[in-house]
This record gives C-alpha cells, sequence and structure tokens, in this order.
C-alpha cells in the first residue's frame, strides 16, 4: 500500500513538471526547447529567449546535443543555427549565457576563435560547433525552465530544471548574481546594469549606495568597451531609434575643464582610452554611452551631453552601468 501511494505521489508531482507552451522537452537536460527559424543576430536570439523567461540553448551533454540538432533540422532546413555559447560575459572564456563554462565541449578543428565578441554556432551537418562573430544572422533555439518546477519531484536522470545552474557559478566574487564579471588581462571587474531614467549624478549615487566601493563605469581598453557593449546588447532589447539615439546610458566620465575640454573619470584613473562618436566632445558636461550607436568606429560611442536628460527632452531608454573593481 506504502509503494502504490509513494508511486501515486512521484505520478502528482511529475505531472505539475511541464513545459511552457509551444515547447519540447529533450535531452537529458531536464529542460525545455523551442526553435526560432527567423534569421537574428545573437543578441537578438538571446533577447527574444529572455524575454519569455529563457536563454538561448546550452548543450551540456551528447544526449542534448543530438536532440537539438534533430530537433533544428526541418524548422531550419539543414541550416547552421545559435546556441547560447559566447566570449562576451567572462572577458574571452567561453560561457553559456548563464554564465557558466562550457564542460562538455563539441568544438569543429582548428575551434575556437577566443575572441571578444564571438558565438557558438552548431553546424547542421554534423552538429559541430564553430565560433562565428555575434552580429551574423542566424535561426536560433531557446532553452526554458519546466513551470512549476518548485513542486517537481526529480528522478536522478534526467534532472528537473531545478537542478541546472540558471545563475552565475559560486566562484563569481561580485556581491550577487544581478553583477556580470567578468576577469582577464586588462581588467578585473564587476558590472551593474540600470535602465532607471535618472540623472547623471543620482546614477553616481545610486552606484555609490549600492555596494561599498562601487561607482559609475570607468572604462579604459576597446575590449573592455566591446564587453560592456555586448552585455548590454545581450541584456536588453534594442528599441526604435529616438532623437538619433537608441540609448542614454551614463558613465563616469564627466568635463573638469571647460576651457580646454579636458575630461574626468570620477574615479580620477586615466583617461587613457576614449571611444567619442561623431561631433564629440564638445564641452558638455557629462558623458552618456550608446551601445548601438556606430558612428566612426565600434558600437559603444560615447556622447557628452548634459547632466539631466530632461534638459533636452529625451525620456525613454535611459540608464546607467556601475562598476566594482576587484
Amino acid at each position: 500500500m506504502l509503494l502504490i501511494f509513494t508511486l501515486i505521489s512521484f505520478l502528482i508531482s511529475a505531472v505539475l513538471c511541464t513545459c511552457p507552451t509551444g515547447t519540447e522537452l529533450g535531452g537529458a537536460s531536464g529542460l525545455c526547447y523551442k526553435p526560432f527559424p527567423i534569421r537574428s543576430t545573437w543578441y537578438q536570439g538571446e533577447s527574444t529567449c529572455v524575454q519569455n523567461g529563457g536563454h538561448l540553448a546550452s548543450e551540456r551533454d551528447v544526449f542534448t546535443a543530438a536532440f537539438l540538432v534533430g530537433l533544428a533540422d526541418f524548422p531550419f532546413n539543414h541550416t547552421d543555427f545559435w546556441l547560447g555559447g559566447t566570449t562576451n560575459f567572462l572577458g574571452g572564456m567561453w560561457s553559456w549565457p548563464d554564465f557558466t563554462n562550457l564542460t562538455y565541449i563539441n568544438w569543429a578543428g582548428g575551434q575556437p576563435n577566443n575572441s571578444l565578441g564571438y558565438c557558438l554556432m552548431q553546424r547542421a551537418g554534423d552538429g559541430k560547433w564553430i565560433s562565428v562573430d555575434c552580429t551574423q544572422q542566424k535561426p536560433f533555439i531557446c532553452e526554458y525552465p519546466q513551470v512549476q518546477q518548485q513542486t517537481c519531484t526529480c528522478p536522478t536522470t534526467p534532472p528537473c530544471a531545478s537542478t541546472q545552474p540558471a545563475t552565475q557559478p559560486s566562484q563569481n566574487p561580485c556581491p550577487n548574481n544581478n553583477w556580470v564579471y567578468s576577469n582577464n588581462d586588462d581588467f578585473s571587474k564587476c558590472y551593474y546594469f540600470n535602465t532607471s531614467a535618472i540623472n547623471w549624478n543620482d546614477s553616481l549615487v545610486a552606484c555609490q549606495n549600492l555596494y561599498n566601493g562601487a561607482t559609475l563605469v570607468t572604462i579604459h581598453s576597446s575590449a573592455e568597451n566591446d564587453l560592456i557593449t555586448n552585455v548590454f546588447r545581450s541584456k536588453y532589447p534594442i528599441p526604435t531609434a529616438s532623437d538619433s539615439y537608441y540609448y542614454w546610458i551614463w558613465i563616469g566620465l564627466r568635463l573638469i575643464d571647460p576651457v580646454n575640454v579636458v575630461y574626468q573619470w570620477v574615479d580620477n584613473t586615466a583617461l587613457d582610452y576614449t571611444n567619442w562618436g561623431d561631433n564629440s566632445p564638445s564641452g558638455y558636461t557629462c558623458v552618456h554611452f550608446d551601445p548601438t550607436l556606430q558612428d566612426n568606429g565600434p558600437y559603444g560611442q560615447w556622447i557628452d551631453a548634459y547632466c539631466d536628460y530632461t534638459d533636452i527632452g529625451f525620456t525613454s531608454n535611459l540608464g546607467f552601468i556601475c562598476e566594482l573593481q576587484l
């Protein structure tokens, strides 16, 4: 009798472990998957997945890899497609969108490229992984946790989605999982992204109050600028342009000498790298960063402006970036 009751209890709890509508359970991950045939950049694909509560798909074992290749074959018409692997989050180290490392690997010969701005494409023919520029356009697969997973009974194999890592790994030294950690030869920092509509001065105070030692972000190399740009573009959808700008994101640069137009970082570190957009700087006091702007250089260009966004009538797609030096 006890055995029957236990079995019934297991079946009831298992029924509550269901995939979101339109997705399919597969592989050994305990996760649910949905193919999107529309050709998109890696950033657009990840944004679509995140908006629906997931991420671009990760492959952590050979069973999930085989399942995803089969899932993609018909809707993608034998076309290569995006997975969630990228160099954008950990300073050139490959990781999945939840910041976990690639423990299972399936790279093709000569792969991967470990430069920032590269993402993981799965080859349709043999399922091998290829590192390509994240701005290429390809179909993609999203992964989602099972719904009501907090009530699920987890068998040993496959595990429920609740057993899958959903946040940054334990070695992340940042204050919490709302921060993005990056560590490479040039810099070791935690970054905090916020899209609240506040002024430059309030943004600085918000960063300082967020954690002891935190401040508005200071950018000291093209690698760091690219990293911030790529992370921002993966976290937030790109809206319709307004007043020729997509985003107005405060950084920690300010004017200290109006006569000679000299700018300085809020932490008094050297201004050893810049990425000014067209016609900047022009002597305004504060500086904002636009991860979608590419006037005369790489994305993530800088524009000097009034410190109060209401002075220029810009009221949407605002925000700021904090940093914590490690």
